[in-house]
């Protein structure tokens, strides 16, 4: 595992060590990284350190998963330095853990559960990295964690009443903007500051339900250069009704799906850009939909837990009930 030597981090505490937490140092990131350059590399046909990268890879995931992991808890240390029982269990770094690949399935599935055990109703969900926080940028992580670790509806309960009901709707907000941080008990003070009157009240890093609603409720994701290859899973989460899109060099990419009322199932239409290909996941039953594209009706590769239509070329498609 990577070394931090350094104190500093986004106003978290305790940073330093063999440390699982997000930094630009710390393991989950650099895991993440090196597997981002494994795809630069990929899209730039340059392999020369694809071993290097893949080797400590493996090296950091078997460190991380071994020294780190507290089984009482179901979550990671914040480091090799301090695991008695009044260590710190990051949110940053636990949702981390999940983001960057570095655990299998079931403990993605405990680490879910565990952070959402923490949740403080009505505010949010705790960062004790950072003291008595609600932090909503390290929170939009925790989102994310949840939509990947196959809870959409973690994700969606926690956007709703936190973010819609308490950082948008409270009187004490501006009901228009996203507030940096706050108390675990409600109160408009961040720990990491002692003026109460510094913290921002119109915060860029508090947006993440922006693109997670995009990426992972939405499904929109574009899994090389410019989407040339793309994978589409939506996972609404118990939402009713989710419609985004974004634009790459390569052109539009769009979606609209929605929950039928009786069967549960997503059904609703995407388009991607004519010079790509892609996947189609849906967690559903094969006789519940019929999926139509450029060529007609297309057929499922997979119907394991749900059904999978690979190759997929670009274009228009509609999810429609049998």
């Amino acid at each position: 595992m990577a070394n931090v030597t350094s104190s500093n981090d986004w106003l978290r505490s305790g940073m330093g060590g063999h440390n699982v937490e997000a930094s630009n140092q710390a393991n989950a990131i650099l895991y993440h990284t090196l597997d981002i350059s494994l795809q630069l590399g990929e899209a730039l046909g340059d392999h020369s350190l694809d071993n290097v990268w893949r080797s400590a890879m493996h090296g950091i995931k078997a460190a991380v998963n071994g020294q780190l992991w507290d089984p009482t808890h179901n979550l990671f240390f914040d480091n090799d330095a301090n695991q008695t029982a009044a260590a710190v269990h990051p949110q940053d770094g636990n949702s981390w853990a999940i983001m960057a690949g570095l655990v299998d399935a079931k403990r993605a599935a405990d680490i879910s559960a565990a952070l959402q055990n923490r949740w403080v109703r009505p505010y949010g969900a705790p960062a004790p990295e950072a003291g008595a926080t609600v932090s909503p940028f390290a929170s939009g992580f925790e989102l994310q964690a949840h939509f990947l670790a196959g809870f959409p509806e973690r994700s969606i309960d926690l956007i709703e009443f936190m973010w819609a009901d308490f950082m948008l709707d409270d009187p004490r907000m501006t009901n228009s903007s996203l507030i940096e941080g706050y108390s675990t008990n409600g109160d408009l003070h961040y720990a990491p500051y002692s003026n109460d009157d510094r913290i921002s009240h119109a915060h860029g890093w508090a947006t993440s339900p922006t693109s997670s609603l995009t990426f992972y409720a939405a499904g929109l994701q574009i899994m090389s250069a410019a989407g040339k290859k793309w994978k589409m899973q939506p996972q609404l989460g118990g939402l009713k009704r989710v419609e985004s899109g974004y634009q790459t060099p390569l052109g539009q990419f769009s979606a609209l799906w929605k929950t039928d009322d009786s069967s549960g199932a997503v059904t609703g239409t995407f388009k991607t850009p004519s010079a790509t290909s892609g996947t189609l996941i849906l967690s559903c039953k094969p006789a519940t939909v019929v999926v139509r594209g450029p060529n007609g009706i297309v057929k499922p590769t997979s119907s394991t837990d749900g059904l999978r239509f690979e190759d997929l070329p670009g274009g228009h498609y509609s999810v429609r009930l049998k």
